[in-house]
C-alpha cells in the first residue's frame, strides 16, 4: 500500500491544488484524478488506460477533448510531472491519515484540507490569510514555518470569503468611519483615501462600549424612576393614613361639640351666667383646635406636592416661553417647540433669544445627573443640548463649549455635527427619531444617544460646569415646508 502522506505535504498539496484551475488534475474521460497521465499531440491530458480504451473502441484515433483526428495512433509517454502531482492527491482520496482526528459534528466547521480527501474532520482554527480552516494536524505548518506564523488565526468560521474585499481580494481588516463600511488596506489607499479608518477590532470595542454605556444609562434612569415612584407611593400612603387619623380626630371633636351644643340648649333658660360663659369658652377652644388641625393637613399636603415635583423635575423638562424667540411656537404644556411663519408679539426681555431661533428649559441644574429625551421625527434642521445660564442671547452666537454651548445639530436632513472647537462631522448609521441627552454635572460630560437604535451619537468630555446649565432646543428653519414638525420632549417610560 502507498505510504501515508505527512500533514505538511498534505497542506502543500491542498494549497497547490487550490491555485490550479478547476479540474486541472482530473481526467475528462473518467472524471477522476489522473492515473498514469499521458499527453496527446494536441496538448490534452488523459489517464493512459482511459485514452487507450477510447481508441480501442473506435475506428479512428481522435482527441476526446477537441476531436482532432490523428492519421495513426500516437506513441505517448507518461507525463511524470503531472503524475507526481496527481498520485498524492489520489492517495488522499483513497485512504485517511494515519491518526484519527475528531470528526466534525453537524454545525461545526470542517478542515478544508481533510475535505480534499473526503474527510469531515473538525477544524481547530481558520486562517484569514490562507482563507482556509485547519484541523490540529494541518495547522502544524502555521506553528512551525516563520512566514506562516505571521498569519492571522481565529476560531473556526464558515464565512471566510465574506471577510475578503470583493474588489481587491484582500482581507477586510479596517473600518471606514465616514462611509461606515469594512475596507481592505488597498481601499484606504484608493477610493477611501483620506478617510478616517480604524481597525475592525477597535470599532467593535467602540460599539460594545457605546451599547454598554447606553444600557447602563437606561438602567440607571429606570432605577431612579422606580425609586422615585416607590418613595412617592410610600409618602402618599403615609399622608393618607395621617389624613384618616385627622378625620377621625375631627369627627371626635365634632361629636364633642354636638354634645356640648345639646348641653347649651338645656342651659338656655339658666340664670347661672358664669357656667354659661365657661361652656362657651370651651367651645371656642375646640374650634381653635379644629382650625389648627385643618391648617396642619393643608401644610402636609403642600409638603407632599413639593416633594413630588422636586423628584419628577430631574427628568421633566418644560420649555420657558420667556426665552423663546418670537418665531417659536410652544405648546400649552411647554413640551413642544416648532418654527412659526409669523413672529409673535412678545416682550423683548434679556432672557429671550433674538435673532437666533432658540429656547431653553425653565429649570436649570447645578449638580447631579440629568437625562431627557426629544422626539425629532423627520425634521431636517434642529439643535439640541445644554447651555450655561450666562450665555449671550442677543445677536449672532457661536455654539461651542468655550461659549457655553454643548450641542449637536442636524442640517439639510442628513448632516449631523457636534458643535465642538472645531465642529465634528458625525457619521450616523441610522437617522435618529428620538435623541436622548445625558449630563453628568460632576463628571463634566454631555452625551447624546439615538434612543430607538440604542446607539451612541457623541459625548463632550472635560466640560467645565461652574454655573447653572439649562436644556437647549432649536427647531431650525422651515426648509421650504419640510421642517414644520415640532421638537417634542418625551417622558422615559419604564417599558423603554
Amino acid at each position: 500500500p502507498p505510504p501515508s502522506i505527512p500533514p505538511p505535504l498534505l497542506y502543500f498539496l491542498y494549497i497547490y491544488s487550490k491555485m490550479l484551475p478547476e479540474k486541472q488534475l482530473q481526467c475528462s474521460v473518467c472524471q477522476q484524478v489522473f492515473t498514469d497521465p499521458v499527453t496527446t499531440p494536441c496538448g490534452h491530458n488523459f489517464c493512459q488506460a482511459c485514452i487507450g480504451q477510447a481508441w480501442d473502441r473506435g475506428d479512428a484515433c481522435q482527441c476526446p477533448a477537441c476531436d482532432k483526428r490523428f492519421p495513426s495512433r500516437p506513441e505517448m509517454s507518461i507525463n511524470t510531472a503531472l503524475k507526481e502531482l496527481a498520485d498524492p492527491l489520489r492517495q488522499m482520496a483513497a485512504r485517511p491519515p494515519a491518526s484519527a482526528p475528531a470528526a466534525a459534528k453537524p454545525g461545526e466547521v470542517a478542515c478544508d484540507v481533510c475535505a480534499v480527501a473526503s474527510l469531515q474532520v473538525r477544524a481547530l482554527k481558520s486562517c484569514l490569510v490562507c482563507l482556509t480552516s485547519f484541523c490540529d494536524a494541518h495547522l502544524e505548518p502555521h506553528r512551525r514555518v516563520a512566514t506562516l506564523k505571521l498569519h492571522k488565526l481565529l476560531e473556526p468560521v464558515t464565512d471566510l470569503q465574506d471577510r475578503m474585499c470583493k474588489k481587491h481580494e484582500r482581507l477586510l481588516e479596517m473600518f471606514c468611519i465616514e462611509d461606515r463600511t469594512c475596507v481592505c488596506q488597498f481601499c484606504t489607499e484608493t477610493e477611501h483615501k483620506g478617510h478616517r479608518a480604524v481597525t475592525i477590532e477597535d470599532e467593535s470595542k467602540e460599539r460594545k462600549a457605546s451599547d454598554s454605556l447606553f444600557t447602563s444609562l437606561i438602567h440607571s434612569t429606570k432605577e431612579r424612576q422606580a425609586e422615585a415612584n416607590a418613595e412617592i407611593e410610600a409618602k402618599q400612603r403615609a399622608e393618607e393614613k395621617r389624613a384618616e387619623e385627622l378625620i377621625d380626630e375631627l369627627q371626635l371633636e365634632i361629636a364633642e361639640l354636638q354634645r356640648r351644643s345639646a348641653e347649651l340648649k338645656e342651659l338656655e333658660d339658666t340664670d347661672d351666667h358664669l357656667h354659661l360663659l365657661q361652656v362657651s369658652i370651651n367651645q371656642t377652644l375646640v374650634m381653635d383646635v379644629r382650625r389648627t388641625l385643618s391648617r396642619l393637613a393643608h401644610t402636609l399636603k403642600k409638603d407632599l406636592d413639593k416633594n413630588v415635583l422636586a423628584r419628577v423635575s430631574t427628568v421633566d423638562v418644560v420649555l420657558d416661553p420667556d426665552t423663546a424667540h418670537p418665531n417659536i411656537v410652544l405648546s400649552s404644556d411647554g413640551k413642544q417647540a416648532s418654527r412659526g411663519e409669523v413672529p409673535h408679539v412678545v416682550p423683548d426681555n434679556p432672557q429671550r433669544f433674538d435673532p437666533v431661533i432658540c429656547v431653553v428649559g425653565k429649570k436649570g441644574f447645578l449638580s447631579g445627573r440629568i437625562y431627557f429625551q426629544v422626539a425629532v421625527g423627520n425634521k431636517t434642521f434642529w439643535d439640541l443640548g445644554v447651555v450655561r445660564e450666562s450665555i449671550n442671547r442677543k445677536g449672532m452666537i457661536t455654539s461651542t463649549p468655550d461659549n457655553g454651548y454643548w450641542t449637536v445639530r442636524l442640517r439639510n436632513g442628513n448632516e449631523y455635527r457636534a458643535l465642538d472647537s472645531p465642529s465634528k462631522l458625525l457619521h450616523l448609521q441610522h437617522k435618529p427619531k428620538t435623541v436622548g441627552v445625558f449630563v453628568d454635572y460632576e463628571e463634566g460630560t454631555v452625551s447624546f444617544f439615538d434612543v430607538d437604535a440604542r446607539s451612541h451619537i457623541h459625548t463632550f468630555t472635560g466640560c467645565l460646569f461652574s454655573e447653572r446649565i439649562f436644556p437647549f432646543f432649536s427647531p431650525g428653519v422651515l426648509d421650504g415646508g419640510k421642517n414644520t414638525e415640532p421638537l417634542i420632549i418625551t417622558a422615559v417610560s419604564p417599558e423603554d
